[in-house]
């Protein structure tokens, strides 16, 4: 199963276990555990909730954020931004992606979200047999690597968002790789690492 809260996944934890997947209640809590974005979830949400969902492996070449407001389908983008896809890069494949997220969005997802005019993204998943899974939905993000998300539903933007090798932006796995191991191993001060160690040894004797 995948564990995560109603607003955030502990994406940043998954250098604990090398894997988001869950087999077991302590596979849950110790991702939950780990987590700096599940722990600013805790702290800062008035009702956080426990979402379980059956695990699927998921080929992120095909992975696509919808971008809906007003109760229509204003953008849509490739979900890694950490990678470039050349695939995405010929124009007639991304609209006929288009094509088949819009329908997707207008069929399945649009008439069963109230949003109340407010603007929101629905993470999706196009399998090898051309069908599309729901995988998320949530607030628009207030930045996006590849999508402006201040000019969603303004004239003459595009339409399908793709990163090309030039704009890939690798901060992504940077600001990742300062939750994902002890904050001193990322500042190289070690040293305060061994003492704090060595602190917690001589209290447990």
């Amino acid at each position: 199963m995948f564990a995560k809260l109603n607003y955030s996944a502990p994406l940043d934890a998954k250098w604990v276990a090398n894997t988001l997947e869950c087999r077991s209640a302590g596979d849950v809590f110790l991702l939950l555990k780990a987590s700096d974005f599940v722990q600013h979830d805790l702290e800062r949400t008035m009702e956080p909730c426990l979402v379980l969902k059956q695990w699927m492996d998921v080929d992120v070449r095909h992975e696509f954020r919808c971008f809906v407001a007003g109760d229509t389908l204003v953008a849509a983008s490739q979900r890694d931004a950490r990678q470039c896809f050349p695939y995405l890069c010929d124009a007639d494949t991304r609209a006929k992606l288009w094509r088949r997220l819009r329908a997707f969005c207008h069929d399945a997802v649009i008439p069963n979200f109230a949003s109340q005019g407010r603007a929101y993204c629905a993470d999706v998943f196009v399998q090898s047999d051309g069908a599309i899974i729901l995988i998320d939905v949530g607030p628009v993000p207030e930045h996006s690597l590849v999508v402006p998300v201040h000019t969603l539903g303004s004239h003459d933007v595009p339409l399908f968002y793709i990163a090309s090798e030039a704009q890939v932006d690798r901060a992504a796995d940077r600001a990742l790789a300062m939750h994902r191991v002890p904050l001193e191993i990322v500042t190289g001060d070690l040293a305060s690492m061994d003492e704090a160690f060595l602190h917690m040894q001589a209290q447990q004797r």
